[in-house]
């Protein structure tokens, strides 16, 4: 583990608990200012309390007596739970056989994020309000996923999946920050277009976030926003169903290999090709190319 990993991970100081043993029995990715750990083994915690520079949000599965600042509280499974960078946290006795996720996102990234979409960095989310963890988990499980199997395209993917969790946070979290509302603007319509054509050009290209909104001339942040409310998908969701309806396209007119339409549409695992296709078709490439 690099240092910036550790460092969002574990905070500024020595952690309550060792690192390797929280490494050991859990699954952790870093990457894109985002850090998430999920506990696979049962997990005993003692004592204490630490801080991060990052915030933190928890999602408990079976968990008890944390202690936030001078609250102390047991978290309810099936909700998430803020931390904000610096504030004093732990168990407040020893737990044993602890389950959970928990999701760092550096505080440059929100501080980003929420400039680009308010006109405010500073941002203070509320440690009282649980928040259903509806929607949160799956975004998690895919970053998670395309950051581990890093397959052709998973920067632009981790790019917009990292703006996507941050301003969901902002929307769903109680915080100290408003959203103004923004008129539609015809020009950004017509650079969204422009960047749906390009998308659908280059569709298996490695490209990244940064390049799709040079094309649509907006920065990487208001591009995701404005990119949703027109297309009602997320880049990343543009761009897989490119794919698949490419693939498709390919198996149905044959002369060519599953194996190949697979990296002839920009993925670069045959896994991690037949579990997109079916989870877009409900059928693999094999039973399509039957049906067909």
């Amino acid at each position: 583990m690099d240092d910036y990993a550790r460092r969002l991970v574990f905070g500024e100081g020595p952690p309550d608990f060792p690192p390797e043993r929280l490494v050991q029995d859990t699954d952790l990715m870093v990457a894109h200012g985002i850090g998430i750990s999920l506990v696979k083994n049962g997990i005993s915690l003692p004592e204490g309390s630490h801080t991060h520079e990052s915030y933190e949000f928890l999602l408990p599965y079976e968990m008890s007596h944390i202690r936030l600042e001078k609250q102390e509280f047991i978290p309810e499974k099936n909700f998430l739970y803020s931390i904000n960078p610096y504030q004093a946290h732990g168990p407040a006795r020893p737990i044993n056989n602890c389950f959970f996720s928990a999701v760092m996102i550096d505080r440059a990234l929100i501080r980003k994020v929420s400039r680009s979409i308010s006109g405010k960095e500073d941002v203070f989310f509320s440690t009282k309000a649980k928040v259903p963890v509806t929607g949160f988990n799956e975004l998690f499980r895919l970053f998670f996923s395309e950051a581990n199997n890093k397959q052709q395209g998973y920067e632009l993917i981790l790019d917009s999946l990292a703006v996507q969790i941050v301003v969901n946070l902002l929307r769903r979290v109680q915080n100290s920050v408003s959203f103004p509302v923004r008129e539609k603007n015809y020009y950004e319509k017509k650079n969204i277009k422009r960047a749906v054509e390009f998308l659908m050009e280059s569709y298996d290209d490695g490209l990244s976030l940064s390049d799709l909104a040079k094309v649509a001339n907006l920065s990487p942040y208001h591009f995701i926003r404005v990119f949703k409310a027109e297309t009602g998908k997320t880049p990343f969701e543009y761009l897989l169903d490119i794919k698949i309806d490419k693939a498709s396209q390919l198996l149905s007119a044959g002369g060519h290999s599953i194996t190949q339409v697979c990296y002839m549409t920009g993925f670069n695992s045959l896994s991690h090709f037949i579990t997109a296709f079916k989870r877009k078709t409900g059928m693999t490439p094999s039973q399509y190319r039957k049906r067909i």
